[in-house]
């Protein structure tokens, strides 16, 4: 459960050109088979970090599911 906290602290004070930087190494990890979009990811990862924001300034907090 801290890696949640982290990780939604972490992106909720990230900007956008951040995680734009972060997407491109990410879209190049094996699990994308070589297919991944850096700009879709870029784009999620905005959004994830909007909706840590939101979650923050009413003292909610993410849910993290991990599968390997």
């Amino acid at each position: 459960m801290a890696l949640c906290h982290h990780y939604q602290d972490a992106s909720a004070v990230a900007d956008d050109s951040s995680l734009r930087r972060v997407a491109q190494p990410w879209s190049e990890t094996e699990e994308f088979f070589g297919q991944g979009d850096p700009a879709i990811l870029a784009e999620r990862l905005i959004e994830l970090a909007a909706l840590a924001r939101q979650g923050l300034a009413v003292g909610e907090h993410l849910y993290c599911w991990v599968c390997v």
